[in-house]
């Protein structure tokens, strides 16, 4: 949980990623367990057996560190830490970039990109639908479809992106609707952010909560102006 000003910021849970090239197919359970292993993770799976002349395939959590999870899939190459608090959003991007580099050592690849898959709560002192009920009524195509069906339609909420198509190394992907099972005054928020290089990643993804209050505030003051 954050406070910051008068928003009140409740983790979900957040991942954060990497993805590797598919043309090269090189991940193997034993080798990606053993590197685990040599950074102080403790096993909390079973690898399944080898087969003659196969790498060792697996999907799912396999370690933990700190209240940290690391999940493996080791068919599309891709590699999670699981974390739960804004704290440990620092020490989740460090135990990454630690693993990626050993991986680098190991197999001499690097990450095809970098993800961030983030759901939240951001509570403020505004009831979450009434704001996006305002902000609808002045939105002069929805009013033409609410004369055309005799409907009374708002939109609930809203999702923003950045990027040339879902599936692209470099896309922000923002999802802000109103919280109804809470006290009203909540937003659900879920984000995904990627970028294919770990710079511009890593410190983008420490000022995502700033980003998150001020585009709520811009929304919440748009509202109160109608």
């Amino acid at each position: 949980m954050l406070e910051k000003n008068d928003f009140l910021l409740r983790t979900k849970y957040f991942k954060v990623a990497c993805k590797y090239f598919d043309y090269i197919n090189f991940f193997d359970a034993r080798e990606i367990f053993d590197i685990l292993l040599k950074l102080n993770f403790k096993p909390i799976a079973k690898l399944p057996p080898p087969e003659f002349g196969a790498k060792i395939r697996m999907v799912g959590y396999i370690a933990e560190k700190n209240r940290h999870l690391i999940y493996i899939d080791t068919d599309k190459q891709i590699l999670r830490v699981l974390s739960f608090d804004f704290v440990d959003i620092p020490i989740a991007l460090d135990m990454l970039k630690c693993i990626v580099n050993k991986i680098e050592e190991y197999y001499n690849v690097s990450p095809k990109f970098y993800e961030l898959a983030w759901e939240l709560s951001i509570e403020t002192e505004k009831i979450s639908l009434e704001t996006f009920r305002k902000i609808s009524s002045n939105i002069i195509f929805l009013k033409d479809i609410n004369n055309e069906l005799d409907s009374d339609f708002s939109f609930f909420g809203i999702r923003l992106f950045s990027g040339k198509y879902p599936n692209s190394p470099n896309w922000i992907d923002i999802r802000i609707e109103p919280n109804i099972s809470r006290n009203g005054k909540d937003y659900y928020v879920g984000v995904i952010y990627r970028d294919d290089n770990w710079d511009n990643f890593s410190k983008h993804v420490m000022r995502i909560p700033d980003k998150l209050i001020l585009l709520i505030s811009k929304i919440e003051l748009v509202a109160d102006k109608i």
